[in-house]
This record gives structure tokens, C-alpha cells and sequence, in this order.
């Protein structure tokens, strides 16, 4: 199946500009539609058909994850390649999980979109990414966070604010200290937010394990009421600071970003 028309969808005039021309250098001859966000990718799409929409995910009112699901429930076939700056493992996950073809990060490569097109045009038109261009790997990220909570809405939150940051982050999760400990021997991470009560083994324990096992980790603990014992407890053992239930964006970003700065 031959791609003849594309549909690029971003908020960001620039954006769409950059891929649009790196569109063009690879053949001049495609026709090239845009839509600046995830209403207008969906209206465009229930009037005609594209052979490959670039969907970008963070857009206002309808985000591209959820344009990608509705142009998937009105065609099947659909196939649609994400691109962002944003890229995190859970994203990867969501929008596989939403039927997206492939994945590319910002500032994307001409080979990369290249590569789409080509492999979108072969005889069954599909699109299959290698892992350099659809994953996030903890080597190719710019940092890699495990996350550690028995509490799944905690730890979506924590991811959730992950995402909106500017970054290209792996995130792991773990839903307890056992867990998290076995994680970290086992991968390389930059940054460990872990909450201090859990099950099975706790965090002040699951701390004090992951220290001797990398006396350079960054771990920030998270807890609704540590109390000045366990708090004084966890910064003996090395932890870098606390975090209070419930927290905000700007305490996350501020642990992300003081870890990246000293990597």
C-alpha cells in the first residue's frame, strides 16, 4: 500500500513546519495536510481518509492519545505514529495500548520519519519501528526514575507530572520495597521516589538496601506523615529529602531536575 497523503498533528506552527519540510525532502511529491489539534486530526479524518497521520501528544482540549483512539474507532486501519519531546515508558505503553503504529521523539531524525514512510508503504503497509525509534530505553533516556508506591493512583500521579516535563525520561514502577530493591540491583536508575509505608518491605528498610547497594543513589522519600523519627531515621541512611502527601508538580520537576543537572 502506497502513502500518498499525510496528516501532521501538532499545536506547535514550528512544529508542524519541521516535519512538514523534512516531509518534503524525502519526497516532494506526498500530499501533505495539517491540523492543529486533536478535534480538527479527527474531523479531517471523517472526511477523507490519510495513509499516515504524525500525531503529536500533548495538545489542548483533545490530546493526541485521545485524538488516536477516536480516528481508531472510526478506521481500523488507521495508522498513526506518535511524536513528542515528552516520551516516557508509560506513554510508549498508552499508546500501543490505543493502536499507535510507532513512536518518534523530538527533535526527530530524517531517517527516522523516513524509515516510517518507507515501511508504511511496503506491499502490507506496515508499520513496524525498530526499538531506537519506538522505545524509551534508560540508555537513551535523559534520566531514568523508578517509582515506588503501593498505591497506584500515587504513582500515576508522580508519572503524570513526569510527563509534562521537557525531558526523555524511563520510568519504572515497583508497588513495594521488595520490589523496588530487586529493580534497582537489577537496572540503572538516576532518581528513586519511594514511599515510606508498604507492605512486604518497607521503605525506610527498602532504603537502606538500595544504599548499600549504590551509596551514590538518589532517593526521595514520599510519605503522608513521616514523623521526625523516621524522617531523621531515612536522611541518616542517606535519602535526599522528603516529599509530603499530597504534593505537587513543582516538587517532582524540582528532584528531576536537580538529578539531572548532576548527571
Amino acid at each position: 500500500m502506497s502513502v500518498n497523503r499525510i496528516l501532521i498533528v501538532d499545536d506547535s506552527r514550528a512544529a508542524r513546519d519541521m516535519l512538514r519540510k523534512t516531509i518534503m525532502r524525502i519526497d516532494p511529491d506526498l500530499k501533505i495536510v495539517e491540523a492543529v489539534d486533536g478535534a480538527e486530526a479527527i474531523d479531517r479524518y471523517k472526511l477523507s481518509a490519510y495513509d499516515l497521520v504524525f500525531m503529536d501528544i500533548t495538545m489542548p482540549e483533545i490530546d493526541g492519545l485521545t485524538a488516536l483512539r477516536r480516528i481508531r474507532a472510526i478506521d481500523a486501519a488507521a495508522r498513526v505514529v506518535m511524536v513528542t519531546a515528552h516520551r516516557s515508558a508509560s506513554k510508549v505503553a498508552e499508546a500501543r495500548e490505543g493502536g499507535a503504529c510507532g513512536y518518534i521523539g523530538k527533535p526527530f531524525a530524517q531517517e527516522h520519519v523516513a524509515r516510517v514512510i518507507e515501511a508504511a508503504s511496503g506491499e502490507k503497509g506496515d508499520v513496524k519501528l525498530s526499538k531506537e525509534d519506538d522505545s524509551v530505553s534508560a540508555e537513551g533516556a535523559d534520566v531514568a526514575v523508578l517509582v515506588v508506591d503501593d498505591s497506584r493512583t500515587h504513582r500515576s500521579i508522580v508519572k503524570k507530572y513526569i510527563d509534562q516535563l521537557n525531558l526523555m525520561v524511563y520510568i519504572e514502577e515497583a508497588e513495594n520495597g521488595e520490589e523496588a530493591v530487586k529493580k534497582y540491583k537489577e537496572g540503572r536508575y538516576d532518581l528513586v521516589f519511594l514511599d515510606v509505608n508498604m507492605p512486604k518491605l518497607g521503605g525506610v528498610r527498602a532504603l537502606e538496601e538500595i544504599r548499600i547497594h549504590d551509596p551514590h543513589a538518589a532517593v526521595y522519600m514520599i510519605s503522608a506523615n513521616p514523623g521526625d523519627e523516621i524522617a531523621a531515621e531515612c536522611r541518616a541512611l542517606g535519602a535526599r529529602e522528603f516529599i509530603a502527601k499530597p504534593f505537587g508538580r513543582n516538587q517532582v520537576e524540582e528532584a528531576i531536575n536537580a538529578s539531572v543537572t548532576l548527571l
